[in-house]
């Protein structure tokens, strides 16, 4: 597996391919953030030409960092990343339904979640340009996959990306707390994917997910026979944060709580 980048690591890029001058190894830099998607309602809009070109509008920044990171050239990118987004808008357009997050559940991506749109066959071009448009749409808001199909579609930059766009300030205190924990770079990103996916299926930015959210989650992952990732440490550095305001410093509490709870 590619090694994920430090989240300073992905700044620094994020900035070099705005400026088109090599990142510095270790001088601090001004972080690059793209607008802030959950100020604007993008989920279950009726899906006319004016919202799809609403959507295009908006999705071309967010996808552009991607496109130029694949083709190594930042002056395409832009062009690249609308011609990923219009194919992967214009095949959802096909299906039925009124908005995308309709038409995207009426294909029933969970029964093959790898292979959930024709045009990941054709080729590596295409499947490059689809996950990219694809991770747009899903960091603008426009269509919210389930849990089965975020497990199986494991990209490390996406996982970048939404700390970028969505609760920067919260991930950037998550990460923090990661680095006083002495939490190793790949088990950060592992805990904090837990948080992510939560918000991405419920529509939610971190400041409102609750202890029931995470119980569910864990069992969730537990009937489907999946490792738990460090979920613990995930409840950890999300109280370090400052989310899970009023929860019980350890998950395990909690978990003990409930459990008495349904014995009684």
């Amino acid at each position: 597996m590619v090694r994920v980048l430090s989240r300073d690591e992905s700044l620094h890029r994020r900035l070099a391919n705005k400026t088109g001058q090599a990142y510095p190894a270790a001088p601090p830099i001004q972080k690059v953030i793209p607008g802030d998607a959950d100020t604007h309602s993008w989920f279950e809009n009726p899906a006319g030409p004016d919202e799809r070109q609403r959507i295009l509008d908006a999705a071309i920044p967010i996808a552009t960092p991607a496109f130029g990171s694949g083709s190594g050239e930042m002056r395409r990118a832009p062009q690249d990343a609308r011609r990923g987004l219009t194919r992967l808008l214009d095949w959802l357009d096909t299906l039925p339904g009124d908005t995308y997050q309709q038409r995207f559940l009426s294909i029933d991506p969970d029964v093959n979640p790898r292979q959930w749109c024709p045009l990941l066959e054709e080729g590596p071009g295409r499947r490059f340009d689809t996950r990219h448009a694809m991770n747009a749409l899903i960091l603008l808001g426009v269509i919210r996959p389930s849990l089965t199909w975020l497990f199986a579609n494991k990209q490390a930059r996406f996982w970048r990306d939404w700390s970028l766009h969505h609760d920067q300030p919260f991930w950037d205190r998550y990460f923090a707390a990661a680095d006083t924990e002495r939490v190793p770079e790949r088990r950060r990103w592992e805990t904090a994917q837990h948080l992510m996916r939560i918000c991405i299926v419920h529509g939610i930015p971190v400041s409102a997910v609750h202890g029931g959210h995470i119980v569910d989650y864990r069992q969730l992952l537990r009937d489907t026979h999946r490792d738990g990732g460090f979920l613990f440490t995930t409840w950890r550095l999300a109280r370090l944060a400052g989310a899970l305001v009023g929860e019980p410093d350890d998950l395990g509490a909690l978990i003990r709580a409930q459990q008495r709870k349904a014995y009684q």
